[in-house]
């Protein structure tokens, strides 16, 4: 039942003529126009100053607590000031009769222009639709802008200021502020009509200077703002066919849906036909959508609005007084992120196959309280892997990232890969290996590991990855990338060498050059938690040397040789060769050489399937001790006698050499001294 009730603080403020409380039971949103009517007094007007510009209508707006002014028409004949709107709250009628009519204070609003659009209803069929466009009085309107003419607030003056260069190319097209707002506004409703996007038979959109703020659209009063407080007019064409694309949504869902249960469905598909279908496709339109972009964002999900944090969300999308650090961290990704995944709808369109105005009548006319299992439903068959959403999120992460044409800001066009990691490895003969372990974001996010080989004197080298942990159950895939150069390609897909999904544990070989680069791109499609774990070898063998390779070997002596081994099978069997007819086997061998030289040492490790050699030189020199008989030598330690010079009662200053004892084992010189000298 209809319920209207007067509210009466006790304390009547300045202005305010009466608050009235309408309700219709639990119902607060309607899916479209309620015609509201307020009764004025003619007594309580200010005389020679039209009604519409002395009385206001605002609505409380609970989310916000704060009264909000609206449109209003005034039928004189029946002295009713009449809204439309599309949400019942507490209302409230003021005036400025008794006061001193200011110029400068909050100006009321008055009618700029009315027009005759066409437009959609429910079932399909052309309407006409009325639009009209309000003015505040009091505000200085500029009298030109441009493109070129557009400049910063001067945060020292409360209005927006504009200039025209004095003479220019762009003269021609100065024209009004108001002008310019209502041109594009005609032009981006004539191009969503056209696309065949519903639209409403009447609206209200409100030009004005307001500092500081960006049009915006009022799901619950079906009004729109055009304030001027813009840096560009590419950037006002962008923002005003964004809030239009919300005019669309709103003729499906009401403004809760949209807000809160829908709001990065919203955001992404109006920032994306802002560009593509209002502008159809005009390359600064879309940097200005896509500017603030950045690779990174794939770590986080693209559709965080599951019914699971559907609560918590709504939570913290309003302010508290203490901050738990969950609460911070939802609303400002509630506030910020749902703008990040417009490119993800354009990959849908341009490479999975997607109609845009199907895709947007799917998901607004599904009955699912989130975007998220009604864009899943309608992708399943599209992408090139026809997993629904999860596949197609999958395709668009590796083509945002390793695609030549994509479309990260600054990149695409074959340039290389040299950002966007999450960690980057280069594994080399001292650090073989390295571990990463992952645990993505739930529902569609990705993270990237990079990893790179550098063996000097080699060519390539053989990168075994493994993925060595795992959860009992995870819905999702890392898949493997192999991009020559580093470079960009193509199709990502053909680049693609292996696909680790659940529950697989085969190792992945790769060759890998030292400019090349191997990428995993872990992806997750549910709702859960988890991480993997995985590990990179280069894979090889190096033989660890029993002397420095500055040193020499003496003929005679008995060495061990070893190695050092990355991603040999345990199974694996060794053989040495030592150039001069001797061998040996396992991971270790022992070699005495006979005579002086240089020799090559060689180890082979064999496996089923595989073998991986490395090679040294060692340099054998004679064996002295062999020949000391047939040497005479002495050797001399310098040093500086104790005491004092008896000449000069000082300290020694010149050092003395004296011939010391030594003995002679395995062409080792060794000379016993109580303190070290030269």
């Amino acid at each position: 039942m209809l319920a209207i009730a007067a509210l009466d603080s006790g304390v009547r403020e300045p202005g305010v003529v009466a608050r009235y409380s309408i309700r219709l039971g639990d119902v607060k949103e309607f899916d479209r126009d309620v015609t509201l009517e307020f009764a004025y007094d003619p007594a309580r007007a200010v005389e020679g100053l039209p009604v519409g510009e002395q009385y206001a209508i605002s609505y409380y707006d609970e989310r916000v607590e704060r009264w909000r002014r609206v449109p209003f028409e005034v039928d004189a004949a029946r002295r009713r000031l009449v809204v439309r709107t599309r949400h019942l709250s507490d209302w409230e009628e003021e005036t400025l009769a008794g006061a001193l009519y200011d110029e400068a204070a909050e100006a009321l609003p008055r009618i700029l222009k009315t027009v005759t659009l066409r437009s959609l209803d429910s079932a399909g069929n052309e309407r006409d639709a009325t639009v009209t466009f309000w003015m505040r009085t009091g505000d200085n309107i500029p009298t030109s802008v441009s493109d070129a003419a557009l400049i910063r607030r001067n945060e020292k003056n409360p209005l927006l200021k504009h200039r025209v260069e004095p003479a220019g190319p762009l003269d021609k097209y100065a024209m009004p502020f108001g002008e310019v707002a209502v041109s594009y506004f005609e032009m981006i409703w004539e191009t969503y009509h056209a696309a065949r996007f519903r639209l409403p038979a009447a609206m209200d959109v409100y030009v004005t200077l307001a500092p500081g703020e960006s049009p915006y659209y009022k799901s619950i009063t079906g009004t729109m703002s055009l304030p001027s407080a813009l840096e560009s007019l590419t950037e006002l064409k962008a923002n005003l066919a964004h809030e239009m694309f919300h005019v669309v949504q709103n003729q499906y869902l009401n403004g809760a849906s949209m807000f809160y249960m829908r709001a990065w469905w919203m955001d992404v598909t109006a920032d994306y036909a802002a560009a593509q279908v209002a502008w159809g496709g005009d390359a600064e339109i879309w940097k200005s959508v896509t500017q603030f972009l950045k690779p990174y964002y794939l770590e986080h999900s693209i559709a965080y609005f599951s019914e699971v944090k559907l609560a918590a969300a709504e939570a913290a999308a309003m302010p508290t007084v203490a901050d738990s650090d969950a609460a911070k961290c939802a609303r400002d990704r509630f506030h910020n992120h749902h703008y990040q995944t417009c490119v993800f709808v354009d990959h849908l369109v341009r490479k999975g196959g997607v109609d845009f105005h199907e895709m947007m009548e799917a998901t607004l006319l599904a009955t699912a309280s989130n975007a998220v299992t009604p864009l899943d439903e309608y992708l399943r068959g599209k992408c090139a892997k026809k997993q629904g959403l999860f596949g197609c999120y999958r395709d668009f992460a590796a083509d945002w990232l390793f695609a030549t044409d994509s479309r990260i800001p600054g990149g695409g066009g074959g340039t290389t890969v040299d950002r966007s990691m999450n960690r980057s490895d280069t594994l080399t003969e001292d650090a073989p290996e390295a571990e990463w372990k992952v645990s993505p974001e739930p529902l569609y996010s990705a993270k990237c590991w990079e990893i790179r080989a550098a063996r000097p004197g080699k060519a390539a080298s053989k990168v075994v990855l493994t993925l060595v942990s795992q959860p009992e159950a995870w819905i999702g895939s890392a898949r493997v990338y192999l991009l020559k150069g580093r470079k960009r390609v193509p199709d990502p897909a053909a680049a693609s060498v292996a696909l680790l999904d659940s529950y697989s544990t085969e190792p992945v070989s790769v060759e890998l050059a030292p400019d090349d680069g191997l990428f995993v791109m872990v992806y997750t499609g549910d709702d859960c938690a988890w991480e993997l774990g995985f590990k990179a070898q280069m894979r090889g063998v190096a033989i660890r040397r029993p002397f420095a390779e500055v040193e020499k070997g003496v003929v005679g002596a008995e060495y061990a040789f070893g190695i050092r081994k990355s991603a040999i099978p345990d199974d694996a069997t060794f053989r040495w060769e030592f150039s001069d007819g001797g061998a040996g086997s396992g991971d270790r061998a022992t070699h005495k050489y006979a005579a002086a030289g240089t020799y090559t040492v060689k180890v082979s490790a064999k496996w089923d399937g595989g073998e991986e050699t490395d090679v040294t030189r060692v340099e054998i020199a004679p064996d002295v001790s062999a020949k000391k008989s047939d040497v005479s030598f002495c050797v001399y330690r310098k040093y500086k006698p104790p005491g004092v010079d008896p000449t000069t009662k000082n300290p020694w200053k010149a050092s003395r050499y004296a011939c010391q004892e030594f003995t002679v084992v395995d062409g080792n010189v060794i000379v016993d001294v109580e303190t070290p000298s030269n």
